[in-house]
Formats: structure tokens, sequence, C-alpha cells
């Protein structure tokens, strides 16, 4: 989600979206399945001379996370209460560097109508104007008011989402 490494005011990120995924791994009893997020506005913008993003905001409608499953799609759309709160988003607030150069991105996020702060690893590298990033941010779903999905009373979907992206582009 972070890719702004170098950008100058004049440059916004421009993913290329055939070479960039956002996946959602979810663990069940028996099974596990990834949503991946097949369309998504993204907007990031850099500071002259400066390798810290100063504003990502990446925006989602949940009909575009696809488990490969249409059935497993609709209900998790209702499960989501997609007619009331279709959209998702994240905000970056702060771009950290920590004593030993690792990088994070802390920013809101929001997920069924409820925002919580997020802090997540992210890497970036940056070869001329091309750009990739990737990372990895753990949610507990029921931090964002959504119930334990269960099925047949013994089929569990795990609360913690693995949210993991490779976004890759170009700085213009």
């Amino acid at each position: 989600m972070l890719l702004g490494a170098g950008l100058s005011a004049a440059e916004v990120f421009v993913p290329d979206k055939a070479r960039s995924r956002i996946a959602v791994d979810a663990r069940a009893t028996n099974h596990s399945f990834t949503g991946i997020l097949t369309a998504y506005d993204l907007r990031i913008e850099g500071r002259d001379g400066s390798a810290e993003p100063t504003r990502v905001e990446l925006k989602w409608d949940f009909k575009h996370l696809d488990t490969a499953d249409k059935k497993r799609n609709r209900n998790m759309l209702k499960w989501l209460e997609h007619a009331r709160t279709p959209t998702g988003s994240f905000v970056m607030t702060k771009w950290i560097r920590d004593a030993k150069g690792r990088t994070f991105s802390r920013g809101k996020i929001t997920i069924h109508g409820v925002t919580r702060e997020v802090t997540f690893p992210c890497t970036i590298r940056r070869e001329g104007h091309s750009l990739t990033a990737s990372g990895i941010a753990v949610l507990n779903y029921k931090d964002f008011g959504l119930p334990i999905i269960r099925q047949l009373a013994i089929l569990t979907v795990k609360p913690e989402l693995r949210i993991s992206f490779r976004l890759v582009g170009t700085a213009k």
C-alpha cells in the first residue's frame, strides 16, 4: 500500500494492476481460501526529495473481493451487509522507519462502517521510475463488528484475516 519512495511533489504512483495483487487469506475449520481484490482505487503522493509517502489512500467495493466461489462470494457480501456498507478504505496517517531501518505504515482502515488504526510492515523497492511495495497486515474481523462465521455448528472461519499486497507501478 505504500509506494512513495523517492516521489517528488510532481510525481504520483500509477499502479500496474496486471502485475499488482491484494489478497485476503482466511482459515476455516477444514480448509482455507483466498479472496483477491480485483478492482480498487489507489492514490499515493510523495514529498520532493523524500523517501516517505505523504499521502496514501486505498478504496474498494467488497463486491470486487473474489474468492473463486460464487456462493461463498454471495454469502460474504451478505455477512458484510454489503447493501448497507459496500466499501472499505485505508488511509495512511504515518510512515515509520525504526532504528533498524524497517519500514511500517500506520493508518486507518474502515470495514463494515467501523474504523480502526492499524500498523503493519512494508517494504519498498524503487528502480528508476518503477516501484514495488509489499507487506502483510493481520486483522481480526470481530474488531469491525462482524460476527463469527459458522456453518452447520461445526465449521468456523477463524477471525484472523491475513491481508497481503504486492503493488507494482511507476512514478509519473
